[in-house]
């Protein structure tokens, strides 16, 4: 594949303003990976508020797969530079195994000593005001830490999510290792980020001694980019006879994200109706066997398992839909998925498949024609079914306010961001010259 060279190449900053240096892995050209945009419209949109982004990221063959899909949306004068990385899994194994302390971290630790050395010179060269690592690979954490170490430079930990979780990760090698880089984060980092309000009390009550001045809430967003062009497929929802569509775009699991109580409910609802409607299951991955859940409950030609598509072809298809299927059971309640966003965005109804005391249901709240019910009852979600349909039938269509949707966009979450990196400049001026 042939990418731009614009994925690959650095520039030279344009010096306009106080500089910020973030360390992410995921960024374009990474395959199938929605984390992608927090960085990215981080990067595209901090300009507007006065700052300069420098992006220190991993050489491509780190990634999985790579594709073109949004770079369009990287900024022709931004600043990226590559470090050298291996994803152990991948380049160090043999006949798929590998030694588990070279993947600790994580499979890129490799990332971490060429990054280091590489951001040492980008701080040498540009002399960055803030510096700004993002999980969830926990090597970025740990470059964060040490080029801060070596520097003193102002650290902003993206946590995102809690790097620690019951199940998460699995390895006891690796959750030691992610333990202590969280714990530095929380000592060292003068701000540490996360995306839900449950995260938020969470790490607040794991780490008391941190001042409450240090934790910030920056959710995630929708990026409106994407959405150039795709409005008008909003007319075509159920034209020329095709069926009523629910869409479901995304990686499914047979644990917190399985849709076989919603296949039953959805037989169901095709035995009382007469009406003709397909669902879609756009890459929902290989972890659930579809082909024999289908077979077995008489949904072959009413459920189609579609394969991965672009960035901006998938918001397409979310626009065109005539439902928008979430699943998010009780595993992970304290994560809103990025769909969460986009399908409010998207101005379609919604079936919430979540349970009810969690994030996405609270980030839900509130909004036009959304139609929740527990992940796992089947009973809710034919209910939500009948609800969804017979609204469609009456002409019914969600009303939500563009200056209301905007505030979720990703150039609304960079505001914030901004002002957490003015916050922390106009205290640096406030100590003085001198390590800190």
């Amino acid at each position: 594949m042939v990418l731009a060279l614009s994925a690959y190449r650095s520039t030279t900053p344009s010096g306009g303003g106080p500089v910020a240096l973030l360390v992410a892995y995921h960024f374009p050209p990474i395959l199938g990976s929605s984390g992608v945009h927090r960085t990215l419209q981080f990067a595209r949109y901090l300009p507007q508020r006065g700052w300069e982004p420098l992006v220190l990221t991993v050489h491509p063959r780190a990634y999985p797969g790579a594709s073109t899909s949004v770079l369009d949306q990287v900024p022709p004068r931004l600043y990226v530079a590559r470090a050298q990385a291996w994803d152990t899994a991948r380049h160090f194994s043999w006949r798929g195994r590998y030694v588990e302390a070279t993947a600790v971290p994580d499979r890129w630790v490799s990332w971490w000593i060429p990054a280091v050395l590489k951001g040492l010179r980008i701080v040498r060269r540009y002399r960055p005001a803030v510096l700004w690592s993002t999980f969830p690979v926990a090597t970025a954490h740990l470059i964060g830490a040490t080029l801060h170490r070596l520097t003193r430079i102002p650290w902003v930990a993206d946590f995102r999510d809690p790097m620690v979780q019951p199940e998460v990760p699995r390895s006891p090698m690796a959750r030691r290792s992610w333990r202590r880089i969280e714990a530095e984060a929380v000592k060292r980092a003068v701000r540490c980020c996360v995306t839900t309000p449950s995260t938020l009390e969470d790490m607040r009550s794991r780490y008391p001694q941190a001042p409450a001045s240090r934790w910030v809430l920056i959710e995630n967003g929708y990026d409106e980019g994407l959405f150039e062009g795709a409005d008008e497929e909003k007319g075509r929802a159920s034209e020329g006879g095709r069926p009523l569509r629910l869409l479901h775009s995304g990686i499914l699991y047979a644990r917190g994200r399985n849709p076989l109580p919603f296949l039953r409910a959805f037989r169901a609802l095709l035995n009382e109706v007469p009406d003709r409607i397909e669902v879609v299951l756009r890459a929902p991955g290989d972890e659930i066997d579809f082909a024999s859940v289908v077979k077995e409950l008489a949904l072959t030609d009413a459920v189609r398992v579609a394969p991965a598509v672009g960035y901006r072809e998938a918001v397409r298809e979310m626009v065109g839909a005539d439902g928008l299927l979430l699943f998010q059971g009780a595993e992970y309640n304290r994560q809103v998925p990025a769909k969460a966003y986009e399908y409010i965005r998207a101005g379609r109804p919604i079936l919430a498949l979540v349970d009810p005391e969690g994030d996405t249901m609270r980030m839900l709240q509130g909004w036009s024609h959304v139609y929740p019910a527990r992940i796992d009852s089947e009973g809710e979600i034919l209910a939500a079914l009948r609800r969804w349909r017979s609204d469609l039938q009456a002409g019914e269509r969600p009303v939500r306010p563009p200056q209301v949707v905007e505030r979720l966009s990703r150039r609304a979450r960079t505001e914030q961001l901004a002002a957490v990196f003015d916050g922390v400049l106009r205290e640096t001026k406030a100590r003085g010259p001198g390590p800190h």
